[in-house]
């Protein structure tokens, strides 16, 4: 299995307790001690739960999310993104 970098349908899903969603992770975590999220996930689960002032939410996304990794953009690792991007959609 490989590393993966979870989105924020696939989180939401997971924190909502979906069924399919919390087993794949289970058995993931089976190979991999932690998640990764990408910081725009970050920003919009926080933002999503900040615009429903679901402030218990908010504790336990940051006590989950604390206990994983955030991975941060940079310019390159847009530059590399865009390309591969553009190449899938060139087919």
């Amino acid at each position: 299995m490989n590393r993966a970098l979870l989105d924020t349908d696939i989180l939401s899903y997971y924190l909502r307790g979906d069924n399919n969603v919390v087993k794949n992770l289970e058995n993931y975590m089976l190979d991999f001690e932690m998640i990764e999220i990408s910081i725009i996930t970050y920003y919009e689960v926080v933002s999503g739960l900040l615009y429903k002032n679901a402030l218990k939410q908010i504790e336990i996304f940051s006590d989950f999310i604390s206990e994983n990794i955030i991975i941060p953009l940079t310019e390159e690792s847009c530059k590399i993104s865009g390309n591969i991007y553009s190449k899938l959609r060139q087919g």
